[in-house]
Formats: C-alpha cells, structure tokens, sequence
C-alpha cells in the first residue's frame, strides 16, 4: 500500500470524519501506531457476490490460463483423494 495512504492513529482521531468521507468515496487507509501498521481502513462491501461474467473477465484479462492451470494441477497431485473435510 502506498505510503501516503498511511496515517497515524492520532490523525483518525482528530479527522475521523474526513477519513471516512474518504473512505466511503473508495479510499483505504492503513492506520498506525508509533509507525506500525495495526489496522486497514477500506469501504464496506454490501455485496460480496461478484457475478460470473466479472470473474470470468477478471480471470481472462489478469491471470496466464497455462499458469494457472498448472497451479491447480500441481495442487490435485498433492491431495489425498481419501481426505474428506465433512469427515472429523
């Protein structure tokens, strides 16, 4: 994350309503403390579902097919096809 979108926990104190102005408008933040960040700050999502066509876009314009493919074969070889996670 870009330095700049750092601020210290003082400064969401004293600006908390700036801050959040920001952040509803799609700004993130990470807040810290004596430097260190402890906390992000980002928009609320009221959707969390993402249709298909964005993913399927998403997919094709950022990600290498043959990577990604050999990615999940590498994963499939890995798995114990007796393993079954509803299983305790």
């Amino acid at each position: 994350m870009d330095t700049q979108n750092r601020i210290p926990q003082r400064e969401l104190r004293n600006n908390s309503g700036k801050i959040l102005r920001d952040v509803e408008r799609g700004k993130r933040y990470v807040v810290t403390v004596d430097g260190r960040p402890v906390a992000m700050l980002s928009p609320y999502k009221r959707n969390q579902w993402v249709s298909k066509s964005e993913v399927i876009r998403n997919l094709c314009t950022s990600v290498d097919a043959t990577s990604f493919m050999d990615d999940i074969k590498s994963l499939e070889d890995r798995l114990d096809p007796e393993y079954d996670p509803w299983k305790k």
